[in-house]
Parts: C-alpha cells; sequence; structure tokens
C-alpha cells in the first residue's frame, strides 16, 4: 500500500496508527497566519511592511503591473482584487526563518 493509500485507509476507519502531520496541521489554527489587521497589530509588524513594500517594489520593478486611475480604466478591463496574505515563515525545527 502506498502513502497516499495508506493516509486515506485510515481517514475511513478512522484509526491513528498511521500519523501524517498534515492531517494534524489542517485541525488546528495556525497562529503565524494572520489578516491584515491582525498582522499590523503583531510584535512584529514592521516586518510584515517591510515585506509588503518589497512584493510591491518587485512587481513594480518586472512590469507586472502598471498603476492607473480606476476612472482610466479601459471598459472592457477587469479589476484584480489585492488580497494579501501574512504567514510567519518558520524552518522545519519550528523556528523563525530569518
Amino acid at each position: 500500500m502506498n502513502y497516499i493509500e495508506q493516509i486515506n485507509k485510515n481517514l475511513n476507519d478512522s484509526t491513528s496508527n498511521f500519523f501524517d502531520p498534515r492531517l494534524f496541521q489542517a485541525t488546528e489554527a495556525n497562529k503565524d497566519n494572520l489578516h491584515f489587521g491582525d498582522a499590523m497589530k503583531a510584535h512584529d509588524k514592521d516586518e510584515f511592511i517591510k515585506a509588503m513594500e518589497k512584493e510591491i517594489n518587485d512587481l513594480t520593478m518586472t512590469k507586472v503591473w502598471t498603476l492607473i486611475r480606476k476612472s482610466d480604466m479601459p471598459s472592457d478591463a477587469k479589476l484584480i482584487r489585492l488580497i494579501w496574505s501574512f504567514k510567519r515563515k518558520r524552518n522545519p525545527l519550528g523556528d523563525f526563518k530569518t
């Protein structure tokens, strides 16, 4: 039986003799994933701001987008919503990556 088949078997028969960390991860709230408001209240908010500025600069430098006024958008263009995802990254031992 391969790895995926074993996971599926254990999900179906509710046994716990085979532990898959991805299953555990899905059941726990992850305190390293934040919404914008939470990230801006966090003790490390300056790091999140730096990351946002870097992302915007990288996208601008590679000409992924051009900033224009919404009123100047062509009528056939679609507006793309921007969603920020904030995650504190850790190494396999659980320490923050630097």
